[in-house]
């Protein structure tokens, strides 16, 4: 029975996809502005950042979910083997962008290696914009714990029907079992009675030839 679930690896691929398209996209107009301290440069710094961050989160959930298709064996080894390639380019492609970010300003490697707090002039002007973007991490979020949580429902259904076909094969085995006994056991009955018919059949033989004797013993001494 095959039990192969490709849906949270896709749907995770491509959203890495669309994240890595997007920041790739905003190094490219950070590139266009070439002035840092202008407002739209440092805003797009900090959404690159803040892009990358996430990609890298999900990447590495994206590993998750194929070391546990490996675990559940619930993929052929060709399906593994192609997400193994996906991956591998896809965290290549990541370690460009991140270097890339790293290498256009000397502000772009404290947006990356400083986990701290930005200073306050890294902070966007635009605070709806910076409430939009994180409205839409948020949600991204919310799409991979479902998707996560959709695959753990998937694993568990998986797992009773596994369990459900196990069951069932113990129980024809158990039928088998049964009849086999039954079988043997009427083999020995009609054995046994083989055997009694087989000696009086003897016995019977036995009587004939006394009695063939006796008579022949009789005419002898009439005559």
């Amino acid at each position: 029975m095959a039990l192969v679930d490709h849906d949270s690896f896709e749907i995770e691929y491509e959203g890495c996809e669309r994240m890595l398209h997007q920041v790739r996209t905003q190094l490219h107009n950070r590139q266009q502005i070439r002035e840092p301290t202008l407002p739209a440069y440092k805003q797009l710094s900090l959404s690159i950042h803040s892009g990358l961050d996430q990609l890298r989160k999900d990447v590495a959930h994206l590993q998750v979910v194929q070391d546990n298709a490996i675990t559940w064996e619930t993929s052929t080894p060709d399906e593994l083997e192609r997400r193994r390639r996906v991956l591998a380019k896809l965290s290549s492609q990541l370690q460009e962008a991140v270097e890339k970010f790293k290498g256009t300003s000397n502000a772009a490697g404290s947006f990356w290696d400083n986990e701290g707090p930005s200073s306050s002039a890294d902070i966007p002007t635009d605070v709806k914009t910076l409430k939009q973007r994180q409205a839409e991490m948020m949600k991204q979020q919310d799409n991979s714990l479902e998707v996560l949580s959709a695959t753990i429902s998937r694993q568990r259904e998986i797992a009773t029907r596994l369990g459900n076909e196990v069951e069932d094969q113990n129980t024809i085995l158990d039928n088998l079992a049964n009849s086999m006994d039954r079988v043997d056991t009427r083999v020995q009955v009609e054995t046994r009675s083989l055997s009694q018919v087989n000696r009086r059949d003897g016995t019977c033989g036995y009587w004939i030839v006394i009695i063939a004797l006796f008579l022949a013993i009789l005419v002898v001494v009439l005559i």
